[in-house]
């Protein structure tokens, strides 16, 4: 993939290196920290996204990159392409829970968007109404719903270029 850093509503955002272990563990407290939130939200107590640790994230194949503000390391974008399609799914969008609604999600929302792929694919809970609206806003459409084996009532979103 060509773009690797771009500054996005005054946040820096890069691809980082998610094989390295330091990058991974801190990688997985910003996902945690969202995704308990999230799980809050959503009314659950199981929630997939919180099993994931360091080492899940290190063996992915798949590509990370990171808001970057005072304090460091605040957002996380993690994006499953298929080159096959011209596609990708934003397999994790997370923001420290005190930078949320600061801007972080929307730059890096803005950023995969300018990621080179036809098609832009995303899920999140029907209750996540943050979230909704944040793919809303960046014109994303709601194909389908389901349910997930946690009874999580998802909605899956895609965007073309």
């Amino acid at each position: 993939m060509a773009v690797t850093t771009a500054v996005r509503r005054g946040f820096e955002i890069r691809r980082v290196n998610h094989r390295d272990r330091a990058t991974a563990e801190v990688l997985t407290e910003v996902m945690h920290a969202a995704y308990r939130l999230e799980a809050r939200k959503l009314g659950v107590d199981t929630f997939p996204p919180l099993a994931r640790g360091p080492d899940d994230v290190a063996a992915s194949a798949n590509d990370f990159y990171a808001s970057f503000g005072p304090g460091g390391l605040l957002g996380v974008l993690e994006i499953e392409p298929d080159p096959a399609e011209s596609a990708a799914t934003i397999a994790s969008l997370a923001v420290l829970p005190e930078h949320a609604a600061h801007g972080h999600g929307t730059a890096l929302v803005e950023f995969a968007i300018a990621l080179p792929f036809a098609l832009l694919r995303v899920s999140t809970g029907t209750h996540n109404e943050p979230a909704l609206k944040l793919y809303e806003r960046a014109g994303f459409v709601a194909r389908d719903w389901e349910s997930s084996p946690e009874g999580i009532r998802r909605v899956r979103l895609e965007r073309r270029a």
